[in-house]
């Protein structure tokens, strides 16, 4: 008699389980959206914590967040890449837009200005030294941060 506390029905339990079993071992991959199904013997939580399906698709993951096996929800595009942003690093002459501290051994960030990962136009980029990017990301004024450097790009 314990059904009826969570349930309407026997019948309404039974369905809610069959559905429960149904779709348990079966979620996407992060990157490229293949449903993932769990591997024959695969703990419960080795298959919890897996994001991708392949092993093309985890170093993808790996190579677009700082930590490995993190659950991205909104991953950079492919066109994010060391090149585009070196390249934004040179035209900024390797300095900080925001403090105009040069870059030495490691390399400055390169910020978007719209906060859109997605938007990889060179004019949406800007370099930014490590402390001054770690303000603009974690800042709850997003609209100041964006104001503030596409002004900056009219002058």
């Amino acid at each position: 008699m314990i059904w009826h506390k969570k349930f309407c029905s026997r019948a309404c339990q039974a369905e809610f389980r069959y559905i429960q079993a149904t779709d348990k071992g079966k979620k996407d991959c992060v990157i490229c959206g293949i449903t993932l199904v769990r591997r024959s013997g695969e703990q419960a939580s080795g298959f919890r914590n897996r994001t991708t399906c392949s092993h093309e698709c985890r170093m993808i993951l790996f190579s677009q967040s700082k930590r490995f096996g993190s659950k991205v929800v909104n991953p950079y595009p492919m066109a994010f890449s060391r090149e585009l942003k070196e390249m934004v690093r040179e035209r900024d002459n390797y300095a900080c837009q925001e403090c105009g501290v040069i870059q030495t051994d490691r390399n400055h960030d390169v910020h978007h200005i719209d906060f859109n990962k997605q938007n990889c136009d060179p004019d949406n980029l800007v370099t930014l030294c490590r402390c001054c990017h770690a303000r603009t990301v974690r800042s709850r004024r997003r609209q100041y941060w964006i104001d503030r450097y596409t002004k900056q790009e009219d002058f």
